[in-house]
């Protein structure tokens, strides 16, 4: 009986601990927005919410097809750290057109809630930093953003590209922007 009681209070500790250990291990879980709100109108495409087998990370996607005819992916994966990946194609690859993703992409930057904030408009930014590298609509180009554009306590990694896409595809460009927090 003494056997049975020992085995089945470690059972009950390991569960707890397991669980204890589980939420532990993805601390961004409780920081993730779901349903982020786009600055834009258009129609849900997509939504799906999905765990990495391999990693672990929890992962939730949407796809939103904008009433100018561009469109927006978003895809936040979560749990030792925070990941946000918002791709914006073009209909068409125009200054104004790109401008626009660009804000479109800022103001769901600032729809996340995480310990991150860009200094000024990612508009404004991208624009000093393509003027500096000489950059224009003509190429495709990807390079990490200034640490300095940021507030966070935490370890940041963002990055932006603009992509030219293939005659056949749906798309002519997109504005790829990625956003790491934490980590080690």
């Amino acid at each position: 009986m003494l056997k049975i009681s020992l085995l089945a209070c470690a059972f009950l500790l390991s569960g707890t601990a397991c669980a204890q250990e589980s939420s532990m291990a993805c601390p961004y879980s409780d920081k993730v927005e779901y349903d982020l709100e786009l600055p834009v109108s258009g129609r849900l495409v997509s939504e799906g919410r999905e765990r990495d087998e391999d990693s672990g990370e929890y992962i939730v996607k949407r796809e939103v097809s904008l009433d100018n005819g561009d469109s927006v992916y978003i895809e936040q994966k979560y749990c030792s750290m925070y990941n946000l990946t918002v791709v914006y194609r073009l209909s068409e690859v125009k200054e104004f057109g790109f401008a626009k993703g660009l804000d479109v992409i800022h103001s769901i930057i600032k729809g996340v809630d995480q310990d991150y904030s860009l200094k000024s408009p990612l508009g404004g930014i991208v624009k000093m930093t393509m003027n500096q590298r000489r950059l224009t609509l003509s190429d495709s180009f990807e390079y990490g953003l200034p640490l300095q554009a940021a507030r966070s306590s935490e370890n940041v990694e963002h990055t932006i590209g603009f992509e030219l896409l293939p005659d056949s595809s749906d798309f002519p460009a997109e504005i790829q922007f990625y956003l790491g927090v934490g980590g080690l």
